[in-house]
């Protein structure tokens, strides 16, 4: 699902909204900092997360990912949308029922 600021005709980001590359482990070994990276964007509108690196995912990944979209949810803002998604994310939010939630994108694109 494109933004409403996409570039014309496409489903990428505008110019001015670079995406925000993902690690590529998004498990709890990781989520301190993860979280902080996550309440640091929460507020970007509109928000791009480019996926497409990630190789692990854990349960504590995805409800970071819900948390996020919760956040923005309550305070008004766009969901994030997705410039890339990874196998790996897209498996398992499957998985665990959350791939509609999140909105991912197909895997690799």
């Amino acid at each position: 699902m494109a933004g409403p600021m996409t570039t014309a005709g496409t489903d990428q980001p505008p110019v001015a909204a670079v995406p925000w590359p993902l690690p590529s482990r998004l498990d709890m070994s990781g989520a301190t900092e993860l979280q902080a990276d996550l309440i640091a964007l929460a507020g970007r509108e509109p928000l791009w997360l480019d996926a497409g690196a990630v190789r692990h995912v854990d349960a504590a990944g995805l409800q970071l990912l819900l948390a996020l979209l919760r956040s923005r949810h309550r305070r008004g803002l766009s969901p994030p949308q997705w410039s890339a998604c990874s196998p790996s994310l897209q498996a398992a939010a499957i998985a665990c029922a959350v791939a509609d939630a999140l909105d991912l994108p197909a895997a690799g694109g």
